[in-house]
């Protein structure tokens, strides 16, 4: 009987049927075959039962071809109850599988997860060819055999995992060892090069010992890779000292002026006639009194919030008490959209500057605008074309305090007479208002100019850094302080 002619006999034997497609039918007689098929896989059957699975993929196969060709039914219902039967007997043996041959399947899964094929192929192939082996005398009932076999693939899988776990791990770490020792680091830099592969060597080794435990062996390979790049550098800097005929005292120069930068940076004045040991202990005093100060800061601000916190949820409470809005709390909300005002406008001038072109400050009220990306030609006020850009953003700052009065402060270092920097600044400073009279539309009454010499340093004198931070000029924006012509 067709299908067709089956769907007619039901559909007169039950009218719900009378509707129901060929499509419909297909659906319910494959159920059982394809919920089976789902099952299977599963487990991995296709893996771990590898016989069943396919004699069951093949009868499925012949009765969705019977199906679509619209063949006998009773053909293809034998198909289906055929490959449902295998499908349920690969996924029983996959199951059986998955317990007795666990230790080989977990190094089979371990292996593969660290991409073991790409590394050791000669490895991986020879455990695949003999864990296959293995599942095929478990599927054929063969315990023993399949366990032999399982036990020579699990060996072959350990060999291979370990190479892709060290080849994840330890990669690198030999491919800047080898830069290294292309730039003849062995003989150029031979403490450094000789650390980089003591170093590497143990990372390997530890991997080889316990390849589970990859913490120590990943840091001992990080910092393999990072002595061999030191090494590289050293080979290649002790290699151009000699070509260009660098002396000893030379390198040793070199070493100081990081310090030195660092520490005109910190503004500390260092000396190097006893080596780096004081410069360097005055820089790390220096940062542990920056982190410590850091911290009262951050417990301050801790403490501030929390009082916040208290302070808002009492004046909720009051106003539960007594309801409405006082004109206290309006009062104090005016207060706080002003501030809010005015930190978005700090906000938004000091987004304006880069660190190397200017620091924005707030002082009593006032806004302060050191700008450290101008300089002038030494004993002059004349302003140089590269600070033009610089002090267009200054006058876009200007702009966002329209109501403020602005003073150009100018300050020197302390090279010079007294009498001759207090002249310089103040031109350097009127110089600059000048300017920007001459190219911004403000009213002359709102901006002035001052000079106040070497008197007002923010630096040490003593340094080249910290006399390089004093000659400066300051913009400083008053808001609120309006001129009379305002």
């Amino acid at each position: 009987m067709t299908i067709k002619k089956w769907v007619a006999v039901l559909a007169l034997c039950v009218p719900l049927l009378a509707t129901a497609s060929q499509e419909e039918v297909r659906t319910l007689m494959f159920a059982d075959a394809i919920a089976a098929r789902e099952a299977a896989r599963a487990v991995n059957a296709n893996v771990y039962s590898p016989r069943n699975f396919g004699e069951a993929s093949e009868a499925f196969a012949d009765a969705d071809r019977d199906m679509n060709a619209n063949r006998n039914l009773d053909r293809i219902r034998t198909g289906l109850a055929r490959s449902t039967e295998l499908f349920r007997a690969a996924e029983k043996v996959a199951q059986q599988a998955a317990i007795s041959l666990a230790g080989a399947i977990k190094l089979r899964q371990a292996a593969r997860s660290v991409d073991a094929a790409l590394h050791d192929e000669r490895n991986w192939q020879t455990a695949e060819r003999y864990f296959g082996e293995a599942i095929v005398e478990f599927e054929q009932g063969g315990a023993a055999r399949s366990e032999r076999r399982a036990k020579d693939a699990e060996g072959f899988y350990r060999q291979a995992e370990l190479a892709g776990i060290k080849a994840a791990y330890l990669t690198e770490a030999k491919r800047l060892l080898g830069q290294a020792e292309e730039a003849r680091a062995e003989r150029y830099a031979p403490q450094t090069f000789n650390e980089a592969n003591q170093l590497l060597a143990e990372a390997e080794k530890e991997l080889t010992e316990n390849r589970y435990d990859t913490d120590r062996p990943r840091d001992l390979a990080r910092q393999a890779q990072y002595e061999s790049r030191h090494a590289l550098f050293l080979a290649n800097e002790v290699q151009r000292a000699r070509k260009e005929n660098i002396e000893a005292e030379g390198l040793i120069r070199a070493g100081e002026t990081p310090l030195q930068q660092i520490a005109g940076v910190a503004d500390l004045s260092v000396g190097f006639d006893k080596g780096y040991e004081v410069a360097t202990v005055m820089i790390a005093d220096y940062i542990k009194g920056l982190q410590s100060r850091n911290r009262k800061i951050e417990q301050e601000l801790y403490e501030s919030t929390s009082q916040i916190e208290t302070l808002q949820t009492q004046l909720a409470s009051l106003e539960r008490r007594f309801g409405g809005i006082s004109d206290e709390r309006l009062a104090l909300e005016e207060q706080l959209a002003r501030q809010a005002h005015e930190r978005e406008r700090f906000n938004r001038v000091e987004s304006m500057f880069t660190d190397d072109q200017g620091q924005v400050l707030r002082k009593s009220g006032d806004i302060i605008i050191r700008l450290v990306g101008t300089s002038f030609p030494v004993g002059k006020a004349t302003i140089e074309p590269y600070a033009f850009g610089l002090l267009k953003t200054v006058m876009a700052a200007v702009r966002v305090y329209p109501e403020a009065h602005v003073t150009i402060e100018g300050h020197t270092d302390a090279y010079g007479g007294d009498e001759l920097n207090m002249k310089l600044s103040k031109e350097r400073a009127d110089a600059v208002r000048a300017y920007l009279l001459a190219n911004m539309d403000i009213q002359e009454a709102r901006i002035s100019a001052s000079g106040y010499g070497e008197t007002q340093p923010i630096a040490n004198n003593e340094t080249k850094e910290g006399r390089a931070k004093n000659r400066r000029i300051d913009m400083v924006l008053r808001p609120g302080k309006q001129s009379a012509g305002n």
